[in-house]
């Protein structure tokens, strides 16, 4: 069901993690010209729409709510069950007063696609830095994926992604903590101490892909040196 005809070769799965991985999540393919859209991205984009689209802005006039959030167009029990989650999260500012500045929320969500199952990942806040949330789906079967069955689907190995992603994002962690160290703001001999816990599965990490076969995972750390997440 997930690209059966075109999955990538387990070889050339790994290689993707082996990459510099970005914690930017790539942007929807859009098009000025609607009908010259091929008909396979006709028929993801039909997959998915918006069940809640919403903008508000404030007296002052600038937007102090903006959310919007996606909707599966599938009848299964998995479907309605992730929809009804992402109901959830944008239903409260329906009604929310947009000079109500403490009570302002925004919500952005991105869909890429690997056959017919797609990876969801809504961000809270800012993208940069927000909160995200991910689902994974087949559409063939109706059937929510954990991120590891979905990366089997695709021929990758989850085992191999893994360590890669732990190697690269322990090299920045190890660079940061120096550069914190050169400032004065870690004391010498730190450098091996930093919080190597940044995840348990595979599983919990929003990700993404590009059609090329890289795939994005986005990894919260926090940055010694720049004293934030």
């Amino acid at each position: 069901g997930c690209g059966a005809e075109t999955a990538a070769p387990a070889s050339a799965a790994v290689k993707p993690a082996e990459s510099k991985q970005s914690a930017t999540l790539a942007a929807p393919v859009t098009t000025a010209e609607p009908e010259a859209v091929p008909e396979a991205e006709n028929a993801e984009t039909s997959r998915i729409t918006e069940q809640i689209s919403l903008e508000k802005q404030c007296s002052a006039g600038y937007t102090t709510i903006s959310v919007h959030l996606p909707k599966l167009e599938s009848d299964s029990a998995d479907a309605a069950r992730i929809n009804q989650e992402l109901w959830e999260m944008g239903a409260p500012y329906l009604e929310q007063d947009p000079n109500a500045i403490l009570a302002a929320g925004f919500y952005t969500w991105n869909a890429t696609w690997y056959g017919d199952c797609v990876s969801i990942v809504v961000t809270e806040e800012d993208p940069a830095w927000g909160e995200q949330y991910h689902w994974c789906f087949d559409f063939e079967s109706g059937k929510q994926l954990t991120v590891t069955q979905m990366l089997q689907r695709m021929g990758a190995d989850p085992v191999a992604l893994e360590e890669a992603l732990y190697r690269d994002v322990k090299r920045r962690d190890e660079l940061d903590r120096q550069a914190a160290i050169e400032r004065g703001l870690l004391p010498t001999g730190s450098l091996k101490e930093g919080n190597t816990a940044w995840w348990t599965s595979l599983d919990e990490l929003p990700f993404s892909l590009d059609g090329k076969e890289n795939i994005s995972f986005v990894v919260s750390r926090f940055s010694a040196a720049q004293e934030e997440y």
